[in-house]
């Protein structure tokens, strides 16, 4: 809270921390966001953050995300849009090189 009392500071790091603690919670009132997902599940911070020590998720050395895209042949603007991330990723690692960056797509059945 600000020191008038009317403004409460909160960030993303404020969001993370709630969420790590109570991956459940639906709205965290100072930023009025949900730390469940968007499909309505919940994710548990050990299946996104990785290289940490007990459950301090904030010194995460590692984090995996995901992309689900069903059947990109069949809607033009989504093979639009896996080039566009592959090209980002590949051009965001040629200037970070310090960090590691593993793909994998599954081939449409």
């Amino acid at each position: 809270m600000d020191p008038s009392g009317f403004f409460i500071k909160a960030d993303y790091l404020d969001h993370l921390l709630l969420c790590f603690r109570n991956p459940q919670t639906t709205l965290d009132l100072p930023l009025n966001l949900s730390c469940v997902s968007d499909y309505g599940g919940v994710v548990e911070p050990s299946q996104i953050f990785c290289g940490y020590d007990g459950s301090n998720y904030q010194n995460s050395t590692q984090l995996v995300m995901t992309f689900v895209i069903k059947d990109p042949r069949a809607s033009p603007a989504a093979t639009v849009w896996v080039n566009g991330i592959r090209r980002f990723i590949q051009t965001w690692q040629n200037a970070n090189k310090e960090v590691k960056i593993t793909t994998f797509s599954e081939p449409p059945n």
